[in-house]
């Protein structure tokens, strides 16, 4: 297989203006040609960059006599719904829960993501085509189609919460849906909902759930920057994608649903495996990454799956993470159970994330790995996403993984 230049985990992303030129962006622009479309959706979030990379992708696909249909602000998870229930190709501009600086875009076929072939053939043409000559005139126009079939989609499923809500946009894609969907509620509160282009996923959003306040609220649900990530919190605790997961599983159960197995990742808490246990539920670990999640689910044909970051396919409902649509059944659950019950049986481990300069030396992890490998697991891995490496450590004991990070911070010194 060719190794992908441009395509990380999820779509195209770097920093504007540095990876992403609009001399690239037009070159995209013009590759997707290579899909066989006669028009093209284009959704994005907030970010000072969108109308930047939306105008620079628009004359490269116009150029190569695609239509393209501007969207305007919308999710990544609206666009997706649109696709898979209208069999169309759209394309999300957005860099997720990056900072702003980052941009970047999802393309979706019939709602799914590219697969790798077609990935590779986007960059051929990027790389190795010439091409001055532009063989078509596409046109340009306006709609709200994403935005309306998505609201009403949600819509049919919604319901009051009896608990005082807090929904932390993070500045993000999910503004004009949330605002619309949840006007007049007494019962939420949006919060991070005013976007000025530098301020999404800027110390709010699901990445910093833990530094906002719940105030007199009950629950704080936090969305990412396009909107396909949520996390939530009461005033007890944080509960992370893997354990939103079993919630959904265990809630299904007891609503006589069969669920045997899920589909967790590579760093999921080993406490909560042994909760899953104890349910009678099969845990299957696939590799970091949403798509790797969902294509594990359809391989073991499971209803459930997730990351700990907040992607959450409920297959039941959608192929993808959707952080609007599990808030909302979230909403319905926590009005129907008891979450001391529900929680009885798990026990938590210590765990830490780090995040470390790309150029550490992987060698050297891969030695402490081996070193505390009876003791504690350490998954390592390049992001995706940005230019990082994540170390994820998880043990049943503390002292361990304060050494480990201690041996982790003591190398980077040199």
């Amino acid at each position: 297989m060719i190794n992908l230049k441009y395509f990380g985990t999820d779509g195209i992303r770097g920093i504007v203006n540095e990876d992403l030129t609009t001399e690239l962006l037009n070159k995209i622009g013009k590759a997707i040609s290579v899909l066989k479309i006669k028009k093209i959706y284009i959704g994005y979030d907030t970010r000072e960059s969108k109308y930047l990379m939306l105008y620079s992708l628009v004359s490269g696909l116009l150029s190569k006599g695609i239509d393209v249909i501007d969207s305007g602000l919308v999710s990544t998870p609206a666009m997706q719904y649109f696709s898979f229930k209208n069999k169309e190709t759209v394309l999300m501009i957005t860099a997720s829960h990056n900072p702003y600086y980052y941009n970047g875009i999802k393309i979706f076929i019939d709602g799914y993501k590219l697969d790798k072939k077609e990935e590779e053939k986007i960059e051929y043409y990027i790389d190795n085509i010439n091409d001055d000559n532009e063989s078509g005139i596409g046109q340009y126009y306006k709609n709200n189609d994403i935005m309306d079939t998505y609201l009403s989609f949600l819509k049919t499923i919604k319901e009051p919460s009896k608990y005082k809500i807090k929904l932390d946009l993070a500045n993000g894609a999910l503004i004009d849906i949330a605002n619309n969907l949840f006007k007049g509620d007494p019962n939420i509160q949006i919060i991070n909902n005013n976007a000025n282009g530098i301020n999404i996923n800027d110390n709010c959003g699901s990445l910093y759930i833990e530094n906002i306040d719940l105030d007199e609220y009950d629950y704080l649900f936090s969305f990412d920057g396009d909107g396909d990530r949520v996390l939530f919190k009461d005033k007890y605790r944080v509960y992370d994608g893997d354990l939103i997961v079993y919630l959904l599983a265990k809630y299904y159960i007891n609503k006589n649903k069969k669920i045997d197995k899920v589909v967790l990742t590579k760093n999921v808490n080993l406490g909560l495996l042994k909760a899953f246990k104890k349910l009678r539920v099969n845990v299957l670990l696939s590799d970091i990454g949403d798509k790797n999640v969902y294509d594990l689910m359809i391989k073991e044909n499971c209803l459930i799956g997730g990351e700990a970051s907040g992607h959450i396919i409920n297959l039941e409902y959608m192929i993808s993470g959707d952080g609007l649509l599990n808030y909302i059944l979230l909403s319905k659950i926590l009005n129907e159970i008891n979450m001391d019950e529900y929680l009885k049986n798990i026990e938590y481990y210590p765990f830490v994330n780090i995040d470390l300069d790309n150029d550490y030396s992987f060698e050297y992890l891969e030695e402490i790995q081996k070193k505390y490998q009876k003791k504690a697991r350490i998954n390592i891995r390049k992001s995706g996403t940005e230019k990082k490496i994540r170390v994820n450590i998880c043990s049943k004991k503390e002292i361990y993984i304060e050494n480990i990070v201690k041996e982790i911070k003591e190398y980077e010194k040199f």
